[in-house]
C-alpha cells in the first residue's frame, strides 16, 4: 500500500490542511486495480503513517556523519559534529546527538565507532553493516 499525502499551501477555500490517500501498490497489481483501491485514509488514523520532521533531519544527519566518515575526516568528535550540523542545517546539539547515538561496535545497531588518536581526539571509522563484512575484515 502506498500513501499519498497533500498539504495546503495557500487557504483558497474551507478544506483540510492535510490530506492522504492509499491505493495499492504490490507487484502485479493493474493499473485499473490500483485506481479502484484509492481510499481516503481518515485523520485520525494518519500520524501512524507520516514520518516526522525530527525522523527526517535524525536520517538526514546519520547519513551525513557516514558520509563524512567515509571520506576520511580528519578531525574528532566535536569537529565532526559541527561539519555535520553545518552541512545539513541543524544545531550542533542535534548533530551531536546523532552522533553519540550511533555510536558503538554492535552490528545493526550502530553505524560507527571510534578510536582515541594522538591527544585524546575520537577518530571515527564506520562498522560494517552486515555480519559477512565483518568477517572479511
Amino acid at each position: 500500500m502506498t500513501i499519498v499525502l497533500f498539504t495546503m499551501e495557500k487557504k483558497r477555500a474551507d478544506s483540510p490542511d492535510r490530506v492522504a490517500f492509499s491505493y495499492a501498490n504490490e507487484e502485479g497489481v493493474s493499473y485499473d486495480q490500483k485506481l479502484a483501491s484509492v481510499q481516503r485514509v481518515d485523520p485520525d488514523d494518519l500520524d501512524e503513517f507520516c514520518v516526522t520532521e525530527a525522523e527526517v533531519a535524525e536520517h538526514r544527519v546519520a547519513i551525513t556523519i557516514d558520509q563524512l566518515i567515509d571520506g576520511d575526516f580528519a578531525g574528532g568528535k566535536m569537529a565532526l559534529a559541527k561539519a555535520t550540523a553545518a552541512e545539513c542545517g541543524v544545531s550542533h546539539r542535534v548533530a551531536l546527538g546523532v552522533l553519540e547515538r550511533y555510536t558503538g561496535t554492535t552490528i545493526g545497531q550502530h553505524y560507527w565507532t571510534f578510536a582515541k588518536g594522538p591527544r585524546g581526539v575520537q577518530r571515527y571509522v564506520l562498522i560494517p553493516k552486515h555480519i559477512d563484512e565483518a568477517e572479511e575484515e
